[in-house]
C-alpha cells in the first residue's frame, strides 16, 4: 500500500505540534490559489505559522496588496476553514 507523503504527515501531525505546523504550512502554500485571489498571489509569500496563536503571517513587499490581504482577512479566513478543519488559523498578519 502506497501512502501520498501529505497522508503520513497528517497522521504525524495528530500527536507532534512541530509535524502539525509543517503540515499547515505545507499545505497552506500548496493550495494558496483557493483562498488568496489570482492577482495577490505573486506578490506574497507565506512565511510562517504560528500555532498557539494560531496566526498565519504572510510577507509582502507591495503596500496595495497588504491592505487587500488585510481587507479580506476574514473571507480568507473563510476559505482557509474549508480546507481544514474550522479555527486552524484564527488570523492572518502581513509583514513587510
Amino acid at each position: 500500500m502506497e501512502e501520498k507523503f501529505e497522508d503520513i504527515l497528517k497522521k504525524l501531525s495528530i500527536k507532534n505540534p512541530i509535524f502539525k505546523k509543517i503540515y499547515i504550512l505545507s499545505k497552506l502554500r500548496l493550495e494558496m490559489h483557493q483562498y488568496i485571489p489570482e492577482h495577490l498571489i505573486k506578490d506574497i509569500k507565506i512565511k510562517n505559522y504560528l500555532i498557539k496563536e494560531k496566526k498565519l503571517i504572510i510577507s509582502c513587499n507591495n503596500n496595495f496588496v497588504m491592505q487587500e490581504i488585510v481587507f479580506r482577512e476574514k473571507e480568507i479566513l473563510k476559505k482557509i476553514d474549508i480546507l481544514f478543519e474550522p479555527n486552524v488559523v484564527k488570523s492572518i498578519s502581513v509583514v513587510s
